[in-house]
């Protein structure tokens, strides 16, 4: 046995079901230019971080957009 035959492989479908449960959104990866890719990503890194330098950062994992 392999680690790669135990390791889940992520799929849009997978990624899309879990954010469209859990945050009511889902991400058209057809659509999906790397200019998109790229502003999504640096928008994400903006918000863990200020959450992060944030007074209440020890409390990050109860707060939804940090969990998003």
């Amino acid at each position: 046995m392999n680690l790669s035959d135990i390791n889940p492989v992520a799929s849009s479908q997978k990624m899309n079901s879990v954010m469209s449960s859990r945050f009511g959104f889902k991400i058209d990866f057809d659509r999906l230019s790397y200019g998109k890719a790229l502003r999504l990503s640096n928008s994400i890194s903006e918000n863990i971080n200020r959450i992060r330098r944030s007074y209440g950062a020890h409390t990050a994992e109860q707060n939804p957009k940090y969990m998003e």
